[in-house]
Order: C-alpha cells, then sequence, then structure tokens
C-alpha cells in the first residue's frame, strides 16, 4: 500500500541551526507562491530543531522545489526535500 503525501507540502530536513523563517522562506519562493513557511523549533527553547515545512499553491511548484533543492548543500549540510507526510 502506498502511502500518502501532501502534494503541496514539502518537508525540508537538515536546516542549518541558525536559519530563520524569513530566509527559510526566501530559498524556496522562486518556485512559486507559498501559503505558508515555517522552521519546527523545541517549544521550550524555541531553537530549530533542523528542519521545517513549505506549504504552496500549486502542486506543480512543490514539486519543482523538489526537484531543484533536495540534496542541496547549505552552510555544509545536504538538505532532504521530499513531500510531507499527511497530518505532518
Amino acid at each position: 500500500m502506498q502511502r500518502k503525501i501532501e502534494e503541496n507540502k514539502v518537508f525540508v530536513g537538515s536546516l542549518p541551526l541558525d536559519l530563520i523563517n524569513e530566509s527559510f522562506k526566501a530559498m524556496f519562493a522562486q518556485f512559486g507562491k507559498i501559503t505558508e513557511a515555517t522552521i519546527v523549533t523545541d517549544r521550550h527553547t524555541y531553537q530549530s530543531k533542523g528542519f521545517g515545512y513549505i506549504t504552496f499553491f500549486r502542486t506543480g511548484d512543490a514539486k519543482k522545489a523538489i526537484a531543484s533543492m533536495d540534496q542541496t548543500i547549505i552552510e555544509g549540510k545536504k538538505m532532504l526535500v521530499t513531500f510531507a507526510k499527511p497530518g505532518s
């Protein structure tokens, strides 16, 4: 059985811990209209957990972002960029 994906929402892993939301969103803005960009943080320390989510208005833009950004190296870390799992 194939797992479902959220077709407009992209998971981005292995982010630099000092990356801020505005820069995170700007990295992906070239691929299309973004409806939400969030870096996940610890709820007590507010420190980045090193991953986040980008939600695009269109599925095609999410696909372009994944194709272009997966395995991109930023600040010495290789990002994982893929479709988000449902409920994430």
